[in-house]
């Protein structure tokens, strides 16, 4: 079926081309190897919007997708779940021993084309596939966003994630050995207290990942999260859930929790100048595009930019939303 699929037709979108960006780089591409999830992360609405399937199209169609995109360009993956260890099902359709991800590999390196990629991937996969990580590296692999969620095993718990706490030290180990940066995605919990969020600033400045990515738990219609929390809900407004605003009640204060999140964002591990100089040397990067970067995470380290979100909490605080039972 996803063999199956028409190709997309890049060339309607060619004259918006040179406004298009991702992070710092410009002009990226975007492909789908695979839809759908094997998991079942309670917050995630992946699983939930293709009901329970995993597709994944067959490598000649991926090579031949990839073939027709420019060599050297930044390629982002959009599958929710790259590089993955096939399910039973699935292995069945294959010889013994037979990886289709690590055959990939071997033939995106054998052509050779120059292209850089961006993935999203499970900490516990990287860990129980360490070799087939290095080969995809060496195939063109840049950076991965990582679903770490939280260092502390409470809260993976709760998300129904299914790892353990130290998947995410030694999935960050892993990948900084063979060269491949980390998108880290952490969830904040509106249960945190003050030590929570000083916790977490040592984890990641330790981690030295290069994007930590800081979203507060944010229940999605139609996820088991959702199902379980609406009723706890301050407010349905769509504009609130946009990961950067708590739709639920916090323990801390309102403004002191919004201090504490906006602080997160002051936290990206060490490296400085270095580390600008390593992205101007990047594929398909320019110096107005990594200042421009840099300038967003100043915005979301300022308290400012989460006013709203302040006023309503504020606002439930007043109307007797108590925070006590988060």
């Amino acid at each position: 079926m996803m063999n199956e699929r028409p190709s997309p037709a890049k060339f309607l979108v060619d004259h918006y081309r040179d406004k298009y960006f991702f992070l710092y780089h410009t002009n990226p591409y975007s492909m789908e190897m695979a839809r759908g999830c094997i998991y079942r992360c309670n917050f995630c609405s992946v699983h939930e919007f293709h009901k329970g399937e995993f597709r994944v199209q067959g490598n000649d169609r991926t090579l031949k997708d990839l073939s027709e995109l420019p060599k050297n360009s930044w390629v982002n993956i959009v599958d929710d779940l790259a590089i993955q260890e096939l399910p039973g099902a699935l292995k069945l359709q294959y010889a013994d021993g037979f990886d289709p991800m690590d055959d990939l590999a071997d033939r995106l390196i054998e052509m050779n084309l120059g292209q850089r990629y961006w993935m999203q991937v499970r900490a516990d996969n990287v860990v129980r596939n360490p070799k087939k990580f290095e080969k995809w590296a060496r195939a063109g692999l840049d950076t991965v966003l990582v679903g770490l969620e939280s260092f502390e095993q409470e809260d993976l718990n709760a998300v129904a994630k299914g790892t353990r706490v130290g998947d995410n030290a030694k999935c960050i180990a892993i990948l900084h050995d063979i060269g491949v940066r980390i998108w880290g995605g952490v969830i904040i919990f509106q249960n945190w207290t003050e030590k929570n969020f000083e916790n977490l600033k040592a984890e990641v400045y330790k981690s030295k990942m290069e994007f930590p990515n800081y979203t507060i738990l944010t229940p999605l219609p139609g996820t088991g999260q959702w199902r379980e929390m609406q009723h706890k809900l301050i407010t349905k407004e769509p504009k609130f859930f946009d990961f950067l605003h708590s739709v639920l009640p916090t323990k801390l204060g309102h403004e002191k929790f919004y201090e504490q999140y906006a602080s997160l964002w002051r936290t990206v591990g060490d490296g400085g100048m270095e580390r600008v100089r390593k992205m101007m040397r990047e594929v398909s990067t320019t110096r107005e595009g990594i200042l421009k970067f840099l300038r967003q995470y100043k915005t979301l380290s300022d308290v400012e930019t989460y006013q709203q979100g302040i006023d309503l909490l504020a606002r439930a605080d007043h109307n007797g939303d108590s925070a006590s039972g988060v």
